[in-house]
């Protein structure tokens, strides 16, 4: 090997750690846990936080759990020093671990981004009665709580829901003064069986209880 092939190898070698350092995820005197927050940003990003959750481990590493049957199951454990791109791979291969019916509630979820409605929506369980809910609300403090949803082919499929409707303010007085009263209305609905809703049929839902005309929002997840 003569001097120029060995200054040619050597500046290829510095050329490829130098990249190394630019995809290098790991903390710093600024940054701390740093492999972590991009993982977080990743399940958020991605819309699979109804289905994985992150743990920043006391020795620094990340430890990821899959949600399932209201179980952590904890199935992949990730350092506080590695290559971003090597990172992303594994953090691709996290939708291998959804069965059937989760893949097709996921599918959902994404639909829902589709949705441009003044409406924010998140999934939660009452514990006290073990109903699961995909609860929508938006800036009136108006809301449609649907209960133990399924998901097929792209649609929800479910029996009774809650509906929390705001009115308009009215105005009265008497002899005391004037005032302004807020009032709102909820009731239940119980469908004569189960039903089945597309992304159309749920906006056209939303829109009865409430559409602003003026204003277009992206739903965000909660």
């Amino acid at each position: 090997m003569n001097n120029k092939e060995y200054k040619a190898i050597v500046k290829k070698a510095a050329k490829r750690f130098e990249r190394l350092q630019e995809l290098e995820l790991k903390d710093s005197n600024r940054i701390k846990n740093r492999v972590n927050w991009f993982i977080t940003e990743y399940i958020n990003k991605n819309q699979l936080k109804e289905f994985f959750q992150e743990e920043l481990l006391n020795n620094a590493e990340t430890q990821i759990y899959l949600l399932r049957h209201n179980k952590k199951i904890p199935i992949m454990r990730v350092g506080n020093k590695v290559i971003k791109t090597n990172l992303i791979k594994r953090l691709d291969n996290l939708i291998n671990f959804l069965n059937e019916k989760e893949l097709e509630k996921y599918n959902f979820i994404k639909k829902l981004e589709e949705l441009n409605l003044n409406w924010k929506y998140k999934f939660v369980r009452d514990e006290e009665t073990g109903i699961n809910k995909l609860f929508f609300e938006n800036r009136y403090k108006e809301y449609l709580a649907i209960f133990n949803p399924t998901f097929y082919c792209g649609m929800i499929n479910f029996e009774t829901c809650e509906i929390k409707t705001v009115h308009d303010d009215t105005e009265d007085e008497n002899n005391l003064g004037k005032w302004k009263t807020k009032g709102y209305t909820i009731e239940e609905r119980r469908f004569n069986k189960r039903t089945y809703l597309t992304i159309e049929d749920l906006r056209a839902m939303l829109n009865q209880i409430r559409k602003v005309e003026d204003e277009i929002y992206l739903i965000i997840k909660w």
